[in-house]
């Protein structure tokens, strides 16, 4: 079953990933994010303001996500054999020309996108948790989020 998105008026289209590799794709994201979120949840949950804690948080996130991570789970998805750009397969040569045209962001925005249609949409993963559960979390998250995002910005700002 072929995949597509359309990204500043190109055109990508690639093999979604079987079942094996899905499961390669969704233990990488679950071992990267899944541990963030946590961490992030829990500073939300418990009001933490402490700079050297959320400098430690901050550089542990940092750790998770990785560049080589990263670079191993776009290839992944992007399934580089059966991708076509336009329309057309490209060489090698082609497509390192191609990406450097468009940009990293376009190039990331794909994945992003080829990831979703691969395991589904992430924003639908709330709905498996218990409904107290995610009751309690919104009201965690409600109105601290900005202010969490803020802070953690300008603590950061000030190293």
């Amino acid at each position: 079953m072929k995949i597509s998105c359309k990204v500043n008026n190109h055109t990508y289209e690639t093999e979604k990933l079987y079942f094996e590799q899905g499961v390669i794709l969704g233990t990488i994201l679950e071992e990267k994010i899944f541990p963030f979120l946590t961490c992030f949840m829990a500073c939300l949950g418990n009001n933490l303001s402490d700079g050297e804690l959320i400098k430690s948080l901050y550089l542990t996130s940092k750790e998770i996500f990785n560049r080589e991570d990263l670079q191993e789970i776009f290839k992944l998805v992007l399934n580089r054999e059966h991708l076509q750009i336009d329309g057309k397969f490209l060489d090698l040569v082609d497509w390192e020309k191609h990406w450097q045209n468009v940009g990293f962001i376009d190039y990331q925005i794909v994945a992003v996108k080829f990831i979703e249609a691969n395991l589904g949409n992430f924003t639908r993963l709330s709905s498996l948790f218990p409904t107290a559960w995610t009751k309690k979390l919104k009201s965690l998250t409600d109105g601290k989020l900005l202010t969490a995002f803020s802070n953690f910005k300008n603590r950061f700002d000030n190293l």
